[in-house]
């Protein structure tokens, strides 16, 4: 529901109180792009210090897909496209982590 691929009568399903009483008419022409690009956007906004350089991982987490014979780079390629789809929610700083422009932002204390 949160990626958008739901549609009730009324347009797009929105999370929020009642929704999971909304029936559903239809699920929209993308919804595997939908769902793996929220998964990505998930996973840059929620764990955070994830770079350029881990569309590998991002590829087995999201994609499934671990059988040594498929092309690594079909899957970096993957990734990439699914993270443009994103590109209004998140950037790519300095040091070539991606950051989520609604991150939490997490206060560190001491342990003790």
């Amino acid at each position: 529901m949160l990626s958008g691929t739901l549609r009730g009568p009324a347009g797009v399903l929105t999370y929020g109180a009642g929704t999971d009483g909304t029936e559903v008419s239809e699920i929209s022409e993308g919804v595997m792009d939908d769902a793996e690009a929220y998964m990505i956007e998930y996973i840059i906004r929620d764990l955070g210090n994830v770079t350029e350089f881990e569309h590998v991982p991002m590829a087995h987490a999201v994609l499934r897909e671990f059988d040594s014979a498929i092309d690594r780079g079909a899957q970096k390629d993957r990734v990439a496209l699914l993270i443009a789809k994103i590109a209004d929610r998140v950037t790519l700083d300095e040091l070539g982590v991606y950051v989520h422009r609604a991150a939490k932002s997490v206060a560190l204390r001491a342990v003790k």
